[in-house]
């Protein structure tokens, strides 16, 4: 796959965005161009959405497996591109180019399959966006049986120069729960308060005592986040309503933080029930946080410089990345690469460098194939 055929399918995939696991059409498009590559055999996922594909070597050895995201986030897309999404969804997560790299890759390790001293896995994830998505993948059972060895992945970085590498030891992102909290009190009309309970004002003082939690009750040299996002509640101008809801995440690094921010947010929201509301909390554990190892990273470092790329420095990130459950599978590195854009992710005007792409296939290449004979 030259040059221009990577471009053309980028554009390709980032005018069709699709939600999480409902990447249908994306997973069409993947299944295509693998299985128009000689070489490369698509293999079951056991799942209705992503792919999964294998690379055999011309001789018999160990299995190493490269993974892509794939699904979309619903933003309204303002970039500009001429391919820009028209759909109401947006790749402004990079997902497009993730998978387009795989891709990529897919069709030079098919080129250089002889060369190749094991098998080469490729998976095409879904719903990374949701959380869930490899824990889905492990749940489906279908990578368990390969023999993997070593797991490889990565996300663009807008905070980088396009195709710049950045692989550090330690953490990479943090932990992601889900939170939802629901304040019940007693509605009635808005001229006569007095004779309900107004869950307005409560959900309201919660939202504030809630940023308390990380400024007064964590270590401050430890990373946290407690963020809400939504508030719902009320449907007349004239009513107080009986009930609202909040909705947000919690970010972390530590095991020990995340469980302190839970105790310290469920003891927030039970302090009403004194003040007579009901309320309660749905915590949902989404994904641990994503850590290299430092000696598989200094590998995938020096593999990295081998083919030519260019090593940057990285900042640790709140932001989420479900790879970690792909850990249970086999050891993983993760690295970030960048795409050279002044907006951050999840911005409408978030623009990807497609110029970058070729670097990045040959950064998966390298990881594969040099992995590959050091495991050998």
């Amino acid at each position: 796959m030259d040059n221009d055929e990577l471009t053309s399918l980028f554009e390709r995939l980032h005018r069709m965005p699709e939600l999480s696991l409902r990447e249908v059409e994306t997973t069409k498009a993947i299944k295509e161009v693998l299985g128009a590559t000689e070489g490369v055999e698509l293999l079951d996922l056991n799942l209705p959405t992503g792919a999964l594909a294998r690379v055999r070597g011309g001789v018999s050895g160990p299995a190493v497996a490269l993974r892509a995201d794939i699904d979309a986030l619903p933003i309204h897309e303002e970039s500009g591109l001429a391919y820009a999404s028209a759909n109401g969804l947006m790749h402004a997560c990079g997902h497009d180019f993730h998978t387009t790299a795989l891709l990529g890759a897919a069709s030079a390790l098919a080129e250089r399959r002889n060369e190749l001293a094991g098998t080469v896995y490729l998976l095409f994830q879904p719903a990374e966006e949701d959380g869930h998505g490899a824990r889905m993948v492990v749940s489906a059972g279908a990578l368990q049986p390969l023999g993997i060895r070593r797991l490889f992945g990565l996300h663009v970085d807008p905070r980088l120069p396009a195709g710049v590498v950045a692989l550090p030891n330690g953490a990479l992102s943090a932990s992601v729960d889900h939170i939802t909290i629901t304040v019940a009190g007693r509605g009635t009309h808005a001229a006569r308060p007095q004779v309900g309970r107004d869950p307005i004002v409560a959900a309201s003082r919660l939202v504030g005592d809630l940023q308390e939690v990380v400024s007064r009750t964590v270590d401050p040299f430890e990373p946290a986040v407690v963020s809400i996002t939504r508030i719902a509640g009320g449907a007349s101008w004239n009513i107080i309503p009986g009930s609202v809801e909040l909705e947000g995440t919690v970010r972390t690094m530590s095991p020990a933080v995340r469980e302190a921010i839970r105790s310290e947010v469920q003891a927030r929201v039970d302090a009403l029930g004194a003040e007579g509301y009901t309320a309660s909390l749905g915590w949902e554990e989404c994904c641990d946080p994503v850590i290299n190892d430092s000696e598989l990273a200094e590998a995938a470092r020096a593999i990295a410089c081998d083919a030519g790329l260019e090593l940057g420095d990285f900042e640790t990130s709140m932001g989420g990345e479900d790879f970690s459950d792909l850990y249970g599978i086999a050891p993983g590195v993760f690295a970030h690469v960048g795409v050279g854009c002044a907006y951050p992710l999840h911005n409408p005007h978030f623009i990807a460098d497609e110029a970058a792409l070729p670097a990045v296939v040959r950064l998966h290449v390298a990881w594969a194939t040099e992995t590959l004979r050091e495991l050998l």
